[in-house]
């Protein structure tokens, strides 16, 4: 089964496309190929955190996914959504770990 990356009724600055723009736009990006890398190339003393909100998706599953798997994550509810939550890293710096558990989080969100 094809999943669209893009559902073109969902995203206000998507219904500003119309026509053949709006379908050449959707081909492309769903075309893409983004390259997973291990590193940014980040300096060595630069931290960041991520926080990913997720929608129709059950969050006591999300949250014993995370528990289960990922120590330093944290799973919590938030108001501005119906279904759904959202997950907060650690602090993270440019290393091949935080990437991996990024990427498997994502994968399952997806």
């Amino acid at each position: 089964m094809h999943k669209n990356f893009i559902n073109q009724n969902e995203n206000d600055e998507f219904i500003k496309f119309r026509g053949l723009d709006l379908q050449e736009l959707l081909v492309q990006v769903e075309n893409y190929y983004l390259e997973y890398r291990n590193s940014l190339g980040l300096p060595n003393n630069l931290t960041f955190g991520i926080e990913i909100e997720y929608e129709g998706l059950a969050k006591i599953l999300v949250s014993k996914f995370i528990e289960k798997n990922f120590f330093n994550w944290n799973s919590k509810g938030d108001g501005s959504l119906v279904t759904g939550g959202e997950i907060a890293s650690p602090i993270m710096s440019d290393k091949t770990e935080y990437w991996d558990q990024l990427k498997q989080i994502c994968q399952y969100l997806t």
